[in-house]
């Protein structure tokens, strides 16, 4: 059985541990392929992954900004490559936001699926 850490940084369910959240890119399975756990219980259930993406977003995008502003000395280069770096990211921020979101709520709500 895999420690929760190491679930969510390779995308498991949060109770089994095994099975993969993402059937896609950016689509989520409806239920666990390993133990049928819901993920989306309710319509608009991931606008709680919204938040840990931008809370997990917002950092990276400034890191990426200052470092590239360091290296040209200038904000506004540093603004530009720090987005245009930010932008293949921007699909593992959304991933680890709903990932971090259904683990939070797991760890909350042990039992959510009957």
């Amino acid at each position: 059985m895999r420690s929760p850490l190491m679930a969510m940084v390779l995308q498991r369910c949060p109770r089994c541990r095994d099975g993969a959240i993402f059937s896609g890119v950016i689509a989520v399975h409806e239920r666990c392929p390993s133990c049928g756990l819901l993920f989306e219980r309710e319509h608009g259930y991931f606008t709680g992954g919204m938040v840990a993406g931008y809370t997990l977003g917002v950092p990276l995008l400034a890191l990426l900004i200052l470092a590239a502003g360091r290296l040209t000395a200038s904000l506004e280069w540093g603004l530009l490559i720090g987005n245009l770096l930010f932008v293949p990211l921007a699909i593992a921020v959304f991933r680890y936001g709903r990932v971090a979101w259904l683990h939070l709520d797991r760890a909350i709500d042990r039992d959510p699926d009957p």
